[in-house]
């Protein structure tokens, strides 16, 4: 695992399992936090909070959050914010 740093305050590294992802995203107080691979550069998705619970109710937690993880929408700077912000906000 890299060295976590700050990020550790707010972002799952992919390796880490559904159990400890969960723990990281009650700690942090959010429900949607994001997946990273090697830096914080490296967004891979979005872990729900709802799916990790869903993942290690009845379960060992043990699968990677990167298998529980949503992708990501990545949005590049050259489209208009106002469209894209409707978009997320019908999703």
């Amino acid at each position: 695992m890299p060295d976590s740093g700050a990020a550790d305050a707010w972002a799952q590294w992919a390796g880490r399992t559904a159990r400890q992802g969960l723990g990281l995203a009650l700690r942090a107080g959010f429900s949607r936090v994001p997946v990273i691979g090697e830096s914080v550069d490296d967004g891979l998705g979005v872990a729900y909070l709802k799916d990790l619970v869903r993942r290690t109710q009845g379960q060992s937690g043990q699968v990677p959050v990167a298998e529980v993880m949503r992708p990501a929408e990545f949005i590049p700077e050259s489209k208009p914010t106002p469209r894209e912000i409707a978009i997320g906000r019908a999703n």
